[in-house]
């Protein structure tokens, strides 16, 4: 919910703690410090890592990869949900991480799939990975199905994660009841497409 801009100042705060993400992504600059050095010379003695744990490492690519959807980086929004779903194993205490992050993957594949038949709500064409394209209403309605089809997979992934011993699990379980629900119309309204 919201803005572009404060999105993308959330991903510059974020992607500026180290260790300093691998995954690529337009708005978080390469750190020029180790670029510069040269291979024989050794780096100098750096800080201790500002996220040292699992939890923390999970948490940051989740939330990069809700923020990056938020800008309309839908690429890299992938990859950090990927990434955060990935590091659920290794968790300790937010069990939450892995669950969410296949919620946010089954939201993102329904906001990859809007951008394609209708643009990205709020970003600029220009400003997103993903661009509206001239499809007819057979195509557009084959485009959602296979989006919802990807998510629903994704859903019921999350649910299977979200059982009694993980916080959050009731929230969770909400949030996809809702989603579903919303997909459930969308499915009645392309049913009208013939």
């Amino acid at each position: 919910r919201i803005p572009r801009d404060v999105a993308i100042a959330h991903i510059t705060e974020l992607g500026a703690l180290t260790p300093l993400p691998t995954i690529h992504s337009p708005f978080i600059p390469t750190d020029p410090a180790l670029s510069a050095a040269s291979p024989t010379s050794p780096l100098p003695t750096s800080p201790p890592p500002d996220l040292d744990t699992p939890d923390e490492l999970a948490i940051r690519s989740l939330l990069l990869g809700i923020t990056h959807r938020t800008a309309g980086a839908y690429g890299p929004a992938l990859a950090f949900l990927v990434d955060a779903h990935a590091r659920h194993t290794q968790v300790k205490v937010s069990t939450w991480v892995g669950g969410v992050a296949l919620f946010e993957l089954a939201v993102l594949a329904l906001k990859q799939a809007q951008a394609r038949t209708e643009g990205v709500p709020g970003v600029d064409a220009a400003q997103s990975d993903v661009g509206k394209e001239e499809l007819g209403e057979v195509e557009s309605r084959e485009v959602w199905l296979a989006a919802m089809k990807e998510a629903e997979g994704r859903l019921e992934k999350a649910l299977a994660l979200a059982t009694q011993q993980v916080d959050l699990s009731s929230r969770l379980d909400s949030r996809i009841a809702m989603l579903k629900d919303e997909m459930a119309m969308k499915r009645e309204m392309l049913a009208m497409i013939v």
